[in-house]
């Protein structure tokens, strides 16, 4: 099989072929392997360099090029970095996540690489309330009045590796929907600060 030789080839040339990822902090399994299994560390590299062959063999089938991807999941200097924060309470429709893909995703250059990464504001702890509704005044000026008044009303839309034009082009074209609440443009690398809050408060 192509991977394995390639593997194979690289070991034997005692190269480390380069991963290009905007999150490394999140494999479990690699965890799992490292902790409950009797495993050296060229035996941890072998099973990273398989599981990066197999990404790069699922991305050949489908005619793409793992280098070409480097843009979309390095994060960089000078690419720009944005959440679109929308009101899931907005929709009625439990595929509200599928509403808001429709809203978003024509407005890519199908030239551009970008990462997205979608999903909900909430929590599971109950306890957790306050930190996030605080976190979220701070963090988010609504482009219209809203109510927050659970972190699960907020569904999140993180997009990066984008130019001021394009950031321009998804702000004003998203304006028209009124499930929005606002486009929120951060710096590469910032952090949320959490502080506890009252979580029954005003966008």
């Amino acid at each position: 099989m192509a991977g394995t030789d390639d593997r194979k080839a690289a070991s034997a040339r005692g190269n480390i072929a380069p991963i290009h990822t905007l999150n490394a902090r999140g494999h479990g399994m690699l965890e799992v392997i490292h902790d409950d299994f009797t495993t050296t560390p060229a035996d941890m590299m072998n099973e990273i360099e398989a599981l990066r062959q197999d990404v790069v063999d699922a991305l050949r089938l489908k005619n793409l090029r793992y280098e070409d991807l480097r843009s979309a999941l390095v994060p960089s200097q000078t690419g720009r970095e944005i959440a679109l924060v929308f009101d899931s309470s907005a929709i009625d429709d439990d595929s509200y996540g599928r509403a808001f893909f429709n809203l978003y995703m024509p407005l890519f250059d199908p030239r551009s690489a970008h990462s997205v990464l979608d999903g909900d504001y909430g929590t599971l702890r109950h306890e957790d309330e306050g930190l996030l509704a605080e976190a979220f005044r701070e963090a988010v000026k609504p482009v219209r009045a809203k109510t927050y008044r659970h972190s699960s009303q907020v569904y999140l839309v993180y997009i990066n590796n984008l130019t001021p034009a394009m950031i321009e082009r998804f702000d004003t074209a998203l304006r028209a929907s009124l499930s929005r609440i606002r486009t929120y443009d951060r710096p590469i690398n910032s952090q949320l600060l959490l502080r506890p809050a009252d979580s029954n408060s005003e966008m």
